[in-house]
């Protein structure tokens, strides 16, 4: 006979990362977040609580995310949620990470270098 597994909705994970972190409770703050970074959540949302509960990886995550997000697909309400300097902050690395695949786009190639199976070598 197999044990029931316990399947906790997204509010259910958050009330308890609440608690936990009003009362330290370190095993069920890390319980809370892996379960939540588990749930499927749009990468905005996972802003969100990234800003809210100052988890730096689910900022970092959602912003890679979002990278590929053109802002006009992002809705209004995700935007108020997330804060203006959030959406700055993903407007701003899309650009810089755009300007620097261009600049390696246009670049000539480095000479005296080859780059084989086993990756760059130096050529003489």
């Amino acid at each position: 006979e197999l044990d029931p597994v316990l399947v906790l909705t997204e509010d259910q994970l958050l009330s308890i990362l609440k608690i936990c972190r009003i009362w330290d409770i370190k095993s069920g703050i890390t319980f809370a977040c892996h379960s939540i970074e588990q749930l499927d959540l749009p990468p905005t949302r996972m802003m969100y609580l990234g800003i809210h509960f100052s988890k730096a990886s689910w900022i970092r995550q959602a912003v890679i995310a979002l990278m590929d997000v053109p802002l006009n697909h992002i809705s209004y309400e995700d935007i108020t949620a997330m804060g203006l300097k959030a959406v700055v902050t993903v407007a701003k690395a899309r650009e810089m990470f755009q300007g620097e695949m261009k600049q390696l786009t246009y670049s000539p190639p480095l000479s005296g270098l080859a780059y084989g199976r086993a990756g760059l070598k130096l050529v003489r």
